[in-house]
């Protein structure tokens, strides 16, 4: 199970009871998240594109980028993030 929504929820949530004026959030995954807050995936981005308007998230994809769904692609374009690929940063 991955909740991937939820996750970037709670995120938002102690970034905006933090006394820190910019917030960064790490977050590394597969892109193959299965627990939504709402019903699916866009639902989800929708709702919480507000609530993540004032952390800078950084995405680490898990996957090769040659098997990667997009799905993290997308979210970090949505959020004017970058990107990288777990296997780029391994040495």
């Amino acid at each position: 199970r991955t909740p991937l929504t939820p996750a970037l929820r709670l995120a938002a949530e102690v970034a905006s009871s933090s006394s820190d004026e910019a917030c960064t959030a790490v977050v590394i995954s597969d892109g193959r998240c299965n627990v939504f807050i709402n019903s699916n995936l866009e639902e989800d981005m929708n709702m919480l594109e507000t609530e993540l308007r004032n952390l800078n998230l950084l995405f680490v994809n898990a996957e090769p980028e040659k098997r990667s769904l997009g799905i993290l692609e997308d979210m970090a374009s949505r959020f004017g993030s970058e990107i990288f690929y777990l296997d780029d940063i391994l040495i």
